[in-house]
C-alpha cells in the first residue's frame, strides 16, 4: 500500500451544505464525492516514519492563532485538464491559509516540491463527464449563499485508493 500524505484543514459544514451535495448526486456527470471534505494545505506524497514524525512535530507545535477560524468562499470553480473539468470546488480566500502553505513549502521542500500554484479550495466532486450548462448554473445557485466556512482544525492525513485516514488532528481552539 502506497500511502499519500498531506496536511489539510477540516471545515465545519452544516446540514444545509450536505443537502446541496446530495442534489449534485442527481447530476448526469456521475459525480464522485470524496470524504471528508477538506482543504489541502500541503501535499507530501510518501513519507518515511522519520518524516511522518517530523510533520507531526510541526503540526503539534504550530501556533494555533495561525489557523484561521473562518475563511471566505469566493465562488464555485473547476480545475481543468485539457479543457475538461476534473474537479469542481469551492474557491476559498484566506491569507492565513496561504501563509500556512508558504510555511509548509519552506519547512518541507526537501520532502516534496509542489509544481502547481496553491489554490485554497474545498473539492465538491469529481465528474466522470463534463457538466451541462444547466448543471453548472444549478451548481452556482446551490452554493451562492455560502460566503464563509468555519474550520475545525488541521490534520495530517493519508490516502490509499481514495480512502482517507486522519492521523493527527489539531483543533483550532
Amino acid at each position: 500500500m502506497n500511502k499519500q500524505f498531506y496536511i489539510a484543514a477540516l471545515p465545519f459544514l452544516s446540514p444545509a451544505f450536505y443537502d446541496k451535495i446530495e442534489r449534485i448526486l442527481f447530476f448526469r456527470c456521475y459525480p464522485e464525492i470524496r470524504m471528508p471534505f477538506h482543504t489541502t494545505l500541503y501535499y507530501f506524497g510518501k513519507l518515511s516514519d522519520r518524516q511522518q514524525k517530523e510533520v507531526n512535530h510541526w503540526l503539534e507545535n504550530l501556533d494555533k492563532t495561525n489557523i484561521p477560524s473562518d475563511v471566505l468562499v469566493e465562488q464555485v470553480d473547476s480545475f481543468q485538464h485539457y479543457g475538461v473539468s476534473t474537479v469542481y470546488f469551492l474557491k476559498l480566500k484566506s491569507d492565513r491559509l496561504t501563509a500556512l502553505n508558504c510555511e509548509l513549502k519552506m519547512k518541507f521542500s526537501d520532502i516534496h516540491t509542489e509544481v502547481h500554484e496553491f489554490t485554497p479550495h474545498i473539492s465538491l466532486f469529481f465528474p466522470k463527464i463534463d457538466l451541462t450548462q444547466k448543471e453548472k448554473k444549478l451548481l452556482d445557485e446551490y452554493f451562492a449563499n455560502i460566503s464563509t466556512i468555519s474550520l475545525k482544525g488541521l490534520y495530517l492525513g493519508s490516502v490509499v485508493d481514495h480512502i482517507t485516514e486522519i492521523h493527527n488532528f489539531i483543533p483550532t481552539t
